[in-house]
């Protein structure tokens, strides 16, 4: 009888973790998307962590996603990915009926502009228009929240831009 209990305690902590999860990428997320199934855009005040945001955009998909993470062994010289100068391990999931939440950057990198910034997220806004239409669209975020339920990609979330893909 305890024998059984301790079996299926360990069968309970070993199957949640894999059925609901919650992951802080630790490196970018790149998601390759041929359609959005729905498209809400957002420009209202909001706060993301310590990035104060105005704008983002919601929209619903299916598709391919990319995460890289910082390898632990950094000695690796047969991984050739990085990411923020580190070498990076890439996984390789699928989104199914994936929310992806696209905040506008406001943090600017030492070599933007603000004029930069601002040209970088209405090209943002005509990929997302496009990627309604039909037209295939790669999704770039930069450590963003990831949910994993049941083996696929369900929601991502954070500060990102969009990019036309050529097949």
């Amino acid at each position: 009888m305890i024998l059984k209990r301790i079996i299926l305690l360990f069968l309970g902590i070993a199957v949640i973790p894999c059925v609901a999860s919650n992951v802080q990428a630790a490196g970018d997320v790149f998601a390759h998307i041929d359609k959005a199934l729905k498209v809400e855009y957002h420009r209202e005040a909001l706060t993301v962590g310590l990035v104060h945001e105005d704008e983002k955009i919601t929209f619903t998909a299916d598709g391919p996603v990319k995460i890289f993470v910082a390898s632990p062994d950094q000695n690796d010289e047969s991984n050739r990915n990085y990411v923020g100068g580190r070498r990076a391990n890439v996984f390789e999931v699928l989104a199914k009926n994936c929310e992806f939440t696209m905040y506008r950057p406001r943090v600017r990198a030492a070599s933007a502009t603000d004029e930069q910034m601002a040209k970088q997220w209405a090209k943002t806004e005509l990929a997302i228009k496009a990627l309604e239409k039909g037209e295939p669209v790669t999704i770039i975020f930069y450590q963003p929240e990831v949910d994993i339920r049941r083996s696929v990609v369900t929601r991502i979330s954070g500060i990102g831009s969009a990019v036309f893909r050529h097949n």
